[in-house]
């Protein structure tokens, strides 16, 4: 008898006194308005009955929401329903609703990678290719890295696009190099290339050459993380206009992003493999 009189006192508080809760959806990046998008509310009391454990609303054009008849005795944790939005700051709305909710949404995956962001699109970036060494010509071993090839169609992270790691490994992974191109080159074990690119080394002949590295303005660069989700966002002017690739710098083998910044290169004739003398 006490237990049922006990149960019914706890239906009654979270179920009674409620508030709503309105607000906006943003993307964080631009502060533009997300509309059409469905915000969840869910009770974050176990004791919720049924139908007061969650609500929601849709966004209108400007990104305006209003989820009305929380239940009351309980805070509600907010979702939305498109899973690139992530939203690693929101507290939950308190008991009694809340007005004024500024909900900031960053455009990930829970997915690890490299990606571009075009305005709320994100999008794996499809000109990759393998990755290969030669060693350079009296150089007592020193090697330098080039594309296997480079696409027809080279992925530009223009002006108000971002490149965007994903994931904590690749954030801590990978890095950017600049392409150089370079005439003919004669390399060791009589090797010769046609003119070709280069990761981040600018030959003057065969045996002298320098090492350059790419400069990113780390002022420009974002990063986010909440628990096991991490993502960094790069604006088109973090680098210097050109061309680069993003890669593992530590392993020998495995595949190179080749993207363009602040402006498309040129296209120039692709380069034979390379050939023994």
């Amino acid at each position: 008898m006490y237990r049922i009189a006990f149960l019914a006192v706890v239906a009654l508080s979270v179920g009674c006194g409620g508030g709503d809760a309105e607000g906006t959806l943003t993307y964080a990046m631009s502060g533009e308005g997300i509309p059409e998008t469905r915000i969840i509310a869910k009770a974050a009391s176990v004791d919720a009955s049924l139908t007061c454990q969650t609500f929601e609303a849709t966004t209108d054009a400007n990104g305006a929401f209003k989820i009305e008849g929380l239940c009351g005795g309980t805070p509600y944790k907010l979702r939305t329903s498109n899973d690139q939005l992530w939203i690693p700051d929101l507290e939950n709305v308190p008991d009694g609703g809340q007005a004024g909710i500024e909900i900031k949404a960053w455009v990930a995956t829970d997915t690890n990678g490299v990606f571009k962001l075009v305005g709320g699109n994100l999008n794996p970036i499809k000109s990759t290719t393998d990755l290969k060494h030669e060693t350079i010509l009296d150089s007592e071993g020193v090697t330098v890295g080039y594309p296997a090839r480079v696409p027809g169609k080279v992925e530009l992270i223009g002006e108000g696009d971002h490149l965007v790691f994903l994931g904590t490994s690749t954030i801590a992974d990978m890095t950017f190099e600049p392409l150089i191109r370079s005439g003919e080159r004669k390399f060791d074990g009589r090797i010769t290339m046609q003119p070709w690119s280069f990761i981040g080394v600018k030959f003057t002949d065969d045996t002298t050459y320098e090492k350059v590295t790419a400069t990113v303005d780390d002022g420009k660069v974002v990063s986010k993380e909440s628990g096991e989700r991490a993502a960094r966002y790069y604006p088109h002017d973090a680098l210097p206009a050109g061309r680069y690739v993003v890669y593992n710098a530590k392993k020998k083998r495995g595949v190179v992003t080749i993207v363009d910044f602040g402006k498309a290169t040129p296209k120039r004739e692709k380069a034979p493999a390379a050939e023994p003398e």
